[in-house]
Formats: C-alpha cells, sequence, structure tokens
C-alpha cells in the first residue's frame, strides 16, 4: 500500500466535513466552529479490555476535528470522508 499524504487531501477533507454541517472556515463575519487537525490518527480496535498495552492489530485510520470554543473532539472515518483505498 502506498502512503496516503494528509497534505494532498486536506481540501477534499475540509469539503466532506462542511457538508456534513460543521462550520470549518472563516465566513467573514465569525470564525470556525471546528478546526482541522493536521494529521491522521489511528483508533486501534480490540477484542479484549485488558490492563495490558497492545502492540499491533487493526486500526481505523481517523480525521479529528476540534470545537474552537469547548475544545470538544471529533472523529470520523477517513473513507467516509475521502476516497482512499487502505
Amino acid at each position: 500500500m502506498n502512503p496516503i499524504d494528509f497534505q494532498q487531501h486536506r481540501e477534499n477533507i475540509l469539503n466532506a466535513l462542511e457538508t456534513r454541517g460543521l462550520s470549518m472556515r472563516n465566513n467573514g463575519t465569525t470564525g470556525p466552529e471546528y478546526i482541522l487537525i493536521d494529521g491522521f490518527v489511528n483508533q486501534p480496535i480490540y477484542n479484549q479490555l485488558s490492563n495490558n498495552v497492545v502492540i499491533g492489530g487493526p486500526t481505523i485510520p481517523m480525521i479529528v476535528v476540534a470545537n474552537v470554543q469547548t475544545g470538544e473532539l471529533r472523529f470520523f472515518p477517513a473513507k467516509a470522508l475521502i476516497e482512499i483505498s487502505i
């Protein structure tokens, strides 16, 4: 698999988030409601919970945005926002 460059997809990601109702850009009177965290985050998937540290295994590539007022983080699966093959 070839690596996927976040910056190459950044504009498409912003557009996809806006079509889902998130204010991502300065509209002239108010600033954005959310900011895009630049880069992908991998969310691991576990079959069991334990006190052990698990290295490796399946993950879901995620895109993260942060609310500028509250700091709330929202996670979106990358494949739900952009066309990529992983």
